[in-house]
């Protein structure tokens, strides 16, 4: 991981897998939200909110790498005063949020790449040890859900658990992505806020691939 300032900026929270959902046959996106709080609420969880997740993606120019690399910058209201600068190799470098002045002053460096603004936002409930969050790639209309175990703290070692609570909320055969192997967890052994980036990140590039 990399870090902005004296020093690292770490954001403890529980092991979270993030991944696409395509709601049943016969379903479209609104209906797929719904039927998914019908299940969160089966669970026993209760609402305690919203979140929201955006990225915009920069590109570097021929005087910082050749070829061009790509910086995504994300921000999430669970983390309002921070913003995550991810790579696509999945490094993060985090920063507060005077990172996007610099940024913007970066022109003849970082140019922002137009179409590629994402936005993913919905519904928030905890459900005793889990955290269930699911909403909409506005851009998109995809579903993204997010599930975190609050008492888990290294993902090697919850990942499989964590996966098969995942499948069975979903109720159907669902690919789960693989674990994360490039940020914090793989050199501290402890989640953070990094991770769950990463992995919305990943995702917001699986969606540009798909255009």
């Amino acid at each position: 991981i990399q870090t902005f300032g004296w020093a690292p900026i770490r954001i403890a929270m529980g092991v979270s897998c993030i991944l696409l959902w395509d709601p049943p046959e016969g379903l479209d996106v609104n209906l797929g939200i719904e039927s998914l709080r019908k299940r969160t609420e089966i669970l026993g969880a209760k609402l305690c909110g919203s979140w929201a997740v955006d990225c915009e993606s920069y590109q570097s120019s021929q005087y910082v790498a050749n070829p061009a690399q790509m910086v995504h910058i994300l921000h999430c209201t669970e983390y309002p005063r921070s913003t995550f600068a991810v790579m696509d190799s999945g490094n993060c470098l985090v920063a507060d949020l005077s990172f996007d002045i610099i940024m913007s002053h970066l022109k003849g460096f970082y140019a922002v790449r137009k179409g590629l603004k994402f936005e993913a936002k919905g519904y928030k409930y905890e459900a005793q040890r889990h955290i269930i969050k699911f909403g909409i790639v506005t851009n998109h209309r995809r579903i993204v859900v997010e599930v975190e175990d609050k008492q888990a703290v290294n993902m090697a070692e919850s990942w499989e658990s964590l996966t098969q609570f995942v499948g069975g909320f979903l109720h159907r055969s669902q690919p789960i992505p693989l674990p994360l192997t490039t940020t914090m967890t793989q050199s501290a052994k402890e989640q953070s806020a990094v991770d769950s980036m990463v992995q919305y990140a990943r995702i917001f590039g699986q969606l540009k691939k798909a255009t």
